[in-house]
């Protein structure tokens, strides 16, 4: 028998009816293959209604989330979602109810919705990787010093290189701050003269003040923690900056 093809974005739009609608929700994100909902009443969606619906395969609940697990085509249903809600918009964010969070599901949020726009363009990037060291070690096809090899290898490692500017997007739009701030952040922590001061390894002073140099290509958590600074910052600075 010929199995049924699977609408996701009608599942995407029953989900969120049967989660109790928008309404019901604070904030909804997702990842590799879950609709990431954090309900404001956990006890109005009935699990074995939201597993019956096609196209779901369970629903889980953890770190204070409602996930509805959905599979490869996550995408489809959460953009069903945000079609029809405010949700995915800056309008839409909502609050999070961090008061009922503790810090460890607070930190699992934060991660989540700062990796879910760009889970895919990793997935992607981490694939030509792959392809790339099967070709040259396993069949070796490719050249390591050829400059197709060079141009496909930047294909695959330029969005891992620059990560902190890709996380700097999301980060901004998580703690709501300045875009352009964000980025240029982490455009001076990836900048090649100051990553050149980190190779040289030499002495580095900033009017005479002695700086530790540190490597932050590739890196995640110092752009997290920057944005998470500028967030502090920032409100403050906007109160008695003129206009």
């Amino acid at each position: 028998m010929a199995s049924t093809k699977v609408d996701y974005a009608k599942t995407g739009l029953e989900v969120l009816d049967a989660v109790g609608g928008e309404k019901n929700i604070r904030s909804l994100a997702h990842c590799a293959t879950r609709l990431r909902f954090t309900l404001k009443d956990n006890s109005i969606p009935n699990k074995a209604t939201v597993q019956a619906i096609p196209g779901v395969v369970t629903v889980m609940q953890a770190g204070g989330q409602y996930q509805v697990v959905i599979g490869n085509d996550v995408v489809t249903a959460y953009d069903a979602i945000t079609a029809r809600t405010d949700f995915g918009t800056a309008e839409g964010e909502g609050e999070t109810s961090e008061k009922v969070k503790n810090p460890f599901n607070r930190f699992i949020s934060m991660i989540s919705a700062m990796f879910s726009p760009i889970i895919w363009t990793i997935a992607a990037a981490g694939l030509i990787k792959a392809f790339l060291a099967l070709f040259t070690a396993g069949i070796p096809l490719l050249d390591t010093q050829s400059q197709a090899y060079l141009i496909l290898n930047s294909l695959g490692d330029a969005f891992i290189y620059f990560f902190p500017i890709a996380l700097a997007v999301s980060g901004a739009k998580y703690f709501k701050v300045n875009l352009g701030t964000s980025i240029a952040i982490a455009s001076f922590l990836v900048y090649p003269a100051i990553y050149g001061l980190y190779t040289a390894g030499e002495p580095v002073h900033l009017f005479g003040i002695p700086v530790v140099m540190a490597s932050y290509t590739y890196s995640v958590f110092p752009i997290i923690v920057a944005i998470w600074v500028q967030s502090l910052i920032e409100p403050k600075l906007m109160k008695v900056i003129p206009s």
